[in-house]
């Protein structure tokens, strides 16, 4: 019987192996939808990483205050990419200055 499955905190469309739990529509399309939510933060996470290296002391002294400012929005505008309207499927990603 083909349908939707879960095993833990897998998701997939087959025939049901093992422990698997059977699946609605809205289940399954619930579970994906969370999915994406958790690559996509983890993708704006990684890109925050970065700005944090831009923004240690020494490197931060060294830039112009216009530079900063930039550097203030992009760490901003990262942070509320959760909040768009589309997430996680239609995401407006900011320039890093």
């Amino acid at each position: 019987m083909a349908g939707k499955w879960r095993t833990g905190g897998d998701v997939y469309i087959g025939d049901p192996m093992g422990n698997a739990v059977a699946l609605t529509d809205a289940e399954y399309d619930a579970l994906v939808h969370e999915r994406a939510i958790k690559e996509k933060r983890q993708e704006r996470d990684e890109l925050l990483r970065k700005v944090v290296d831009a923004m240690n002391p020494m490197r931060w002294e060294a830039l112009s205050a216009a530079e900063q400012q930039a550097y203030r929005d992009y760490r901003q505008a990262l942070l509320d990419v959760p909040q768009q309207e589309g997430f996680p499927e239609n995401i407006i990603w900011p320039e890093e200055p």
